[in-house]
């Protein structure tokens, strides 16, 4: 649940000679979202022209898959040309894409750092694709750490019109992505 925010904080009373006890707490583990929202909140800077389409472009996404009742597991929103969604695994997470000088909105399975996990999904390539009911485009990239299992619809983002019709393809192939690449 987005309205709630978890820490895990360690408490210990500590002394100092023979004063009284006084509290000391120290962040064991603190929520993502926090930490970025304190670093943002903290910054002057203004958004470009671009951040904030991209997060208006989420934020409408979110309200769109939030009123269609989606399955996925939705998360903050924030200016960038990425939005991840959780699947269910730590070794990979499905990444919803804006390249809007490409005029292109992307899905994708992004593995940030096991070649293993790459090569797991690669050898039932065939099966996944036929599963999905089409071709990915799967990008080892050996030269870095992560790798990509993607695909792309063309898209004007500058027509707001469209929008809709854009959230319904990335909630619609994220979904059998989750589906797919969770078994």
């Amino acid at each position: 649940n987005e309205a709630l925010n978890f820490f895990i904080i360690k408490m210990a009373l500590w002394q100092i000679g023979n004063s009284s006890f006084a509290p000391h707490f120290e962040i064991i583990s603190k929520p993502n979202d926090w930490a970025k929202a304190v670093k943002a909140s903290a910054s002057n800077t203004q958004l470009s022209r671009t951040k904030l389409m991209q997060l208006d472009f989420w934020n409408k996404f979110k309200e769109y898959a939030n009123r269609r009742r989606t399955k996925l597991h939705l998360r903050k929103t924030y200016p960038q040309q990425w939005y991840d969604i959780s699947y269910g695994s730590s070794e990979a997470h499905i990444c919803l894409t804006l390249y809007s000088q490409k005029n292109l909105i992307g899905c994708e399975i992004y593995i940030p750092d096991s070649k293993e996990t790459y090569e797991r999904f690669h050898s039932k390539k065939r099966l996944i694709e036929k599963e999905l009911g089409m071709k990915l485009e799967w990008k080892e990239l050996q030269e870095k750490k992560a790798s990509r299992i993607r695909m792309f619809k063309n898209a004007n983002l500058n027509n707001t019109n469209e929008w809709e019709k854009y959230f319904e393809w990335m909630i619609t192939n994220a979904e059998k992505f989750k589906n797919t690449f969770s078994k």
